[in-house]
């Protein structure tokens, strides 16, 4: 797995957290 994959990846499950908590 690339740095940018897992980066992309990191930030994918921080946004549904997030959006997650909005809720």
């Amino acid at each position: 797995i690339s740095d940018l994959t897992f980066a992309i990846g990191l930030m994918n499950c921080f946004n549904r957290l997030a959006i997650g908590m909005r809720m």
